[in-house]
């Protein structure tokens, strides 16, 4: 096929977004949650984790 692009493979899918006893309760994130929902992730990556996500 013409015209086709290079498409990267997807990054694997982590086994556990949250660590043990730091997951939010009750809070779902979806773009319309209010910003304490995304600051609370944020607080819980680590550094170079947080980089990824802001590529």
């Amino acid at each position: 096929m013409e015209n086709q692009t290079e498409v990267e493979p997807s990054l694997p899918i982590p086994e556990r977004v949250f660590a043990f006893g730091e997951e939010p309760v009750g809070v779902r994130v979806t773009p319309y949650h209010k910003p304490f929902a995304i600051s609370k992730i944020l607080r819980a990556l680590e550094d170079d984790e947080v980089d990824v996500l802001r590529r």
